[in-house]
């Protein structure tokens, strides 16, 4: 699949992402939302529109845990912690917030599409096309799984 085809592809799932940005799952249920970062345009834009939207925010992860702790108590998170995994295992998290250093995005959306679950990356959604394919690829097996992820890329 080429990079056109893979973006429009994205873009297709417009309709279903209306509804997911607006809390709610493409099962009906409501969004539980897991955070991978707390700087600031996740702390001053990305996670307040979400809560705004009605989201759950369950957890958020930081890398060394201050700026998550501030998030966490003002946007009334229920768990900080430095432990991206813990968000990843959470059953009860059907959406990933990547709003990390670029060279990690295309690691911790392959992580939640493993774990069936959507993901709202800031851009970049990878920064090579071994990258790129990487997440194609996951992509396409979650498919073949019975689960559609959505993936919307913030820019």
């Amino acid at each position: 699949m080429e990079l056109l085809q893979w973006v429009f592809l994205l873009f297709s799932l417009s309709v279903k992402l209306k509804n997911w940005l607006y809390g709610i799952s493409s099962n009906g249920s409501k969004v539980v939302l897991g955070a991978i970062g707390a700087g600031n345009h996740a702390s001053r834009s990305l996670l307040p529109a979400f809560k705004k939207a009605g989201a759950t925010l369950k957890t958020i992860a930081s890398s060394k845990g201050l700026s998550g702790t501030h998030v966490a108590k003002k946007l009334e998170f229920e768990v900080n912690t430095t432990d991206s995994d813990l968000i990843m295992s959470d059953n009860e998290v059907n959406t990933v917030v990547i709003a990390t250093q670029h060279n990690s995005h295309s690691r911790f959306v392959i992580e939640a599409l493993k774990k069936h679950k959507n993901v709202f990356v800031e851009k970049p959604l990878a920064l090579n096309q071994e990258q790129l394919d990487d997440i194609k690829n996951i992509y396409q097996q979650v498919l073949n799984e019975n689960f559609e992820p959505k993936i919307l890329i913030g820019f």
